[in-house]
């Protein structure tokens, strides 16, 4: 409630000065970062099934319930071409069984390269979500909070039910957007 209170109307001053960094830097991250330097790291984060969450509706587009891989396609195929000249890893971060994704890491290619990061422990997650070049937000709080720890671009559905900051790239209902919203870092 104070968040909702005090911090929406402050999102864009959060955004434009950084103020979230020393908590991003300062996450408790023990183990081994595994964004490779020498590539483009794009994190997707994708909301499914599992058995401590509440009742899904076609709003939450959950992942093989409401959405499935062609629906993501659009979001991949801009990507690839976005950065063609990129060596980029793209990292799923979902939960659920690896044979319900594949679907998804059969769009890797020579120099785009998919990777499952599944079950992963939040602080995991969070971290390199909230590190990553690209964010891809499910409509969930859980990507929101990565989504303000991160200074980068998210790529954020246009009906999300929070406030995103100003960088932000807008995806349809049909996961598409324009290309030239995004900026190469």
């Amino acid at each position: 409630k104070f968040i909702i209170d005090n911090g929406f109307s402050l999102l864009n001053e959060i955004f434009y000065n950084d103020y979230l960094k020393d908590i991003r830097k300062n996450l408790n991250y023990q183990k081994e970062i595994y964004f490779d330097p020498t590539k483009y790291n794009i994190c997707l984060h994708l909301r499914s099934l599992n058995g401590c969450d509440v009742p899904t509706y076609p709003s939450m587009e959950t992942y093989h319930v409401y959405k499935n891989a062609k629906d993501i396609r659009n979001i991949f195929d801009v990507l690839k071409e976005k950065y063609y000249n990129k060596n980029v890893c793209m990292y799923v971060h979902s939960q659920g069984d690896e044979k319900d994704f594949q679907d998804l890491v059969e769009f890797s290619t020579d120099n785009f390269q998919v990777i499952l990061k599944l079950n992963q422990h939040p602080i995991d997650d969070i971290y390199h979500m909230s590190n990553s070049d690209v964010f891809i937000m499910s409509k969930s709080s859980y990507s929101w909070i990565c989504h303000l720890l991160n200074p980068n671009q998210t790529i954020v559905r246009d009906d999300f039910y929070q406030p995103t900051y100003p960088n932000r790239v807008l995806l349809d209902l049909n996961y598409k957007f324009n290309p030239n919203d995004l900026k190469l870092c």
